[in-house]
């Protein structure tokens, strides 16, 4: 009896596709792995910033100025229509989110005189 053993190309071939199988799924569970990584990266930065954009605080001027008006209507207007705004002493700051509530307050009241 011969003891050389013998090669069997389809044997061989169908065990290397099986090995391809195998390691095409361990790839593409890298990548899902690595794109939830990706998600969860901007998922953060994304809070980072908007933590960030809440801390930043604009005098009356800077305001004035994002909202493209004169710095004496905008505190006109503070005083007039009790617009949202904090105070340190006796100077007036704007947050980002007040400066969006004040648009929304001047697009009522536009409205609600035409």
């Amino acid at each position: 009896m011969d003891k050389t053993k013998q090669f069997n190309f389809s044997a061989e071939f169908e065990e290397t596709c099986r090995e391809l199988g195998k390691a095409l799924i361990e790839a593409q569970n890298a990548v899902s792995h690595m794109l939830g990584l990706k998600d969860d990266a901007a998922r953060q930065y994304a809070a980072m910033q908007a933590a960030a954009d809440a801390l930043e605080i604009f005098t009356e001027t800077e305001a004035a100025e994002l909202l493209k008006i004169e710095p004496l209507h905008l505190a006109s207007m503070r005083r007039n229509l009790d617009l949202p705004h904090c105070s340190f002493g006796n100077k007036p700051r704007y947050t980002k989110a007040q400066l969006v509530r004040i648009t929304e307050i001047l697009e009522i009241n536009s409205r609600n005189k035409k």
